[in-house]
């Protein structure tokens, strides 16, 4: 997923680009408590071209703007996951700090199960990467991902996508240190994204969350549309029930006829609808937002 890169002719800099995409969750269960807080989860995670975006440019001093339909929700401050990131950078590869104009523009929704904080993050990584021109083999590529799990959890796979190592992941694990298993993906997918507008808090779900735990799973072979698609009518999200317990979240029923599947992504708020064409995804994106004219709904593909 290469960045841009601008020549700004007034100030004689150039501008570095980066697009952050949102994280799909096409299924995951929960299979056993780890320590520390943790859960090990079974995922396939992909990413869609909906999609935060974030510049650089070289500065005498950090600064932080933001832009976009939800830059009200964010503060910039040393929680902010992009700096963040830019800390982590500099400590892990050891060179003299460098300091950036820093421009978010936020377009995906807070708290939403697709993956906005640590998407942002991970491309704000492979920016700098990019930068300081660093090459990086795939080994050294796969180092920086299991250490960037420091920046919470989901930033090793969203870094391993930025980084060029797969499209499609199985995650076995917490999500904070291991490293994603890239898979081959049959066909694009084409995505409805929808969300009312209500964050969730990751570790109330959790906190909710009851046994049993589900038992694990092991993958079959993806070498066809029709057996990925079987398997994804044979899993779930085990984290919807828990989530639609403890908020007012949306119910697509009424369009699971018009789709391949609707599911939950994540913990949070956002449910996706798969469909096989762009133009059904178009369709959809379309009747939801006349339905519910305030939520946030958005049609995308996978890369």
């Amino acid at each position: 997923m290469p960045g841009q890169v601008r020549h700004d002719s007034e100030k004689g800099l150039s501008m570095f680009s980066r697009a952050a995409p949102a994280k799909v969750n096409l299924m995951l269960h929960v299979v056993d408590r780890l320590s520390k807080g943790y859960h090990r989860l079974q995922s396939l995670i992909t990413f869609v071209d909906v999609e935060d975006n974030i510049e650089i440019q070289p500065h005498l001093a950090d600064a932080f703007t933001l832009s976009g339909c939800f830059a009200s929700s964010l503060e910039v401050n040393d929680t902010n996951s992009v700096l963040k990131a830019k800390e982590f950078f500099y400590e892990y590869f050891r060179l003299p700090v460098t300091y950036f104009s820093i421009h978010l523009e936020k377009n995906l929704p807070i708290a939403a199960g697709i993956g906005g904080g640590t998407s942002d993050a991970a491309a704000m990584l492979a920016l700098l990467i990019q930068f300081h021109g660093l090459t990086l083999s795939d080994s050294e590529k796969e180092k920086v991902v299991q250490a960037s799990g420091v920046l919470g959890a989901d930033v090793p796979v969203c870094l391993a996508f930025q980084l060029g190592l797969g499209k499609l992941f199985w995650l076995d694990g917490s999500g904070v240190d291991e490293m994603p298993r890239p898979l081959f993906l049959p066909q694009p997918l084409y995505f409805v994204l929808v969300n009312p507008k209500i964050p969730v808090a990751t570790v109330l779900i959790f906190k909710n969350l009851r046994h049993p735990f589900t038992s694990p799973i092991f993958l079959p072979d993806f070498s066809n549309s029709q057996r990925f698609f079987n398997f994804l009518l044979s899993t779930r999200n085990d984290l919807e029930e828990v989530a639609h317990k403890t908020h007012v979240l949306p119910d697509l029923s009424d369009f699971k006829g018009e789709a391949d599947l609707v599911r939950q992504s994540g913990s949070g708020a956002t449910l996706f609808m798969l469909t096989d064409t762009a133009i059904k995804a178009k369709n959809l994106q379309a009747k939801v937002q006349t339905r519910y004219p305030s939520w946030w709904v958005e049609s995308g593909k996978t890369f």
